[in-house]
């Protein structure tokens, strides 16, 4: 008696590649909420029917409450310790009612979903809607392949070498998608609510905030704190003057910038006492200028109205 098998793919065009390599070909799709290619084959030694199908990215995507989402009535600070939960990420795709309906009457459950952390994470979002929908057989029913590229030998390696899911890989972006979410809204918030009142031009603006722009707002600081603290303090250069043939020469001095002015005072001394340099080296490039564009006026009215808000007869004044 042949099998059931379900595979699913990352996305649509990935899950038609997969079909079409391991049937040879020779495979007849359906549309359902998204594409199905099924085929006869063989899984693990006996015959099998196999159904290829696919998600469109993360199946599920995670949230506050809806007690928790009034900008008004919830402090910011509360988001750190709040509950999350999951929904669906795109409900007009029907994605899970797709999964759910596909794994019915199916015996085993292969996942190819990319082989990275995000792609572990799918593969469980992916057996919470299919793996309970399953007939239930003892042994392992559900199955990791894990590839590099999309050709006929490496899917048929990774046909040929099934493992298990990482739970441990899906966590660790569970936790990530949790943090982002939680400093996300929490910073979003408290800056949103800030700055509004302050600055007029963002009293009907969201302040965004993300965990990913840390580093840059860091740099901004730190750039803004050595800004405040710098003391102005004189230096002191040594730029001689040479000619040749008629041609006058500004010289650079390797050595920048020197903070004692008897120490350049007598570098200043060496030089002017020589009166004749060497040349050591020379190296030659050639430099093209290209003509410049014309202004472009339609453009410029167009940036400046929809990125700026300023109208176009005051963008051409």
């Amino acid at each position: 008696m042949a099998v059931n098998v379900l595979m699913v793919a990352e996305k649509p065009s990935l899950g038609q590649s997969i079909a079409h390599l391991l049937s040879g070909g020779k495979m007849h799709s359906r549309r359902a909420a998204l594409d199905v290619h099924e085929f006869e084959g063989r899984f693990r030694g006996a015959p099998a029917h196999y159904k290829v199908t696919s998600v469109i990215g993360h199946v599920l995507s995670i949230d506050f409450p809806a007690k928790y989402q009034s900008w008004e009535t919830t402090e910011p600070s509360t988001l750190f310790d709040a509950p999350t939960i999951k929904s669906e990420s795109n409900p007009k795709a029907h994605v899970c009612r797709h999964l759910q309906n596909e794994a019915k009457g199916c015996d085993f459950l292969v996942l190819w979903l990319d082989c990275d952390r995000e792609g572990e994470n799918i593969c469980f979002e992916v057996m919470e809607h299919t793996v309970g929908w399953m007939r239930q057989r003892p042994g392992q029913q559900v199955f990791r392949a894990r590839f590099s590229a999309i050709s006929g030998p490496e899917i048929n390696a990774a046909m040929g070498r099934l493992g298990e899911p990482n739970k441990n890989e899906a966590q660790a972006v569970d936790a990530r998608q949790e943090l982002d979410l939680k400093v996300g809204v929490a910073f979003t918030r408290f800056q949103t609510r800030f700055f509004q009142g302050k600055y007029g031009n963002l009293n009907a603006a969201v302040v965004s905030y993300g965990p990913c722009q840390t580093p840059t707002l860091t740099f901004c600081v730190e750039r803004h704190q050595r800004i405040a603290a710098f003391q102005p303090e004189p230096f002191w250069l040594v730029r001689p003057h040479v000619s040749k043939a008629g041609q006058r020469l500004e010289l650079e001095w390797g050595r920048g910038r020197i903070f004692d002015m008897e120490i350049a005072q007598m570098f200043q001394r060496l030089v002017a006492d020589a009166k004749s340099l060497k040349v050591t080296s020379v190296s030659e490039k050639e430099d093209r200028c290209s003509r410049p564009h014309g202004l472009n006026t339609v453009e410029l009215l167009k940036i400046a109205s929809s990125a700026l808000n300023i109208g176009p007869h005051h963008a051409m004044q």
